[in-house]
C-alpha cells in the first residue's frame, strides 16, 4: 500500500475512535437519550445544561452534591444570584449571565 493510503486509513481509524469517545462521553453525559430541552426531560439528580434560559437543546448532566466555597457570583435564569456556577447547577438552575443578578427598576 502507498503511504497516502496508510495515512488516510489511520485518519479514518482516529476519526472513528473520536466519534465513539464522544458518544460514550464521561459517565451518563454521553448517553444518546441525554438530550433535553428542560430539567423535566432529565432524572431528578440531573439538570438540563443548555446555556440558554429558555429552550435550546442541551444535555442531561449530574447535579453536583457539594460545591467549593468560592465567591464568583452568577445570575440564574430564575433571577436569583448564586455564589458560583456549582451552586446554580446544584439547584438545577441554568445561567443567565456571569455576575450577580441586577434587580429590575421599580
Amino acid at each position: 500500500m502507498s503511504m497516502r493510503i496508510l495515512v488516510f486509513l489511520g485518519l479514518l481509524a482516529l476519526a472513528a475512535g473520536l466519534i465513539v469517545f464522544l458518544l460514550q462521553g464521561c459517565g451518563d453525559a454521553g448517553r444518546i437519550d441525554a438530550a433535553c430541552r428542560s430539567n423535566d426531560d432529565c432524572a431528578a439528580t440531573e439538570l438540563c445544561a443548555t446555556g440558554l434560559c429558555e429552550g435550546g437543546l442541551g444535555v442531561c448532566t449530574e447535579r453536583p452534591t457539594m460545591c467549593p466555597d468560592t465567591d464568583s457570583p452568577v445570575c440564574g435564569c430564575d433571577d436569583q444570584t448564586y455564589q458560583n456556577v456549582c451552586f446554580a447547577d446544584m439547584a438545577g438552575v441554568r445561567l443567565a449571565r456571569t455576575g450577580p443578578c441586577i434587580p429590575a427598576p421599580s
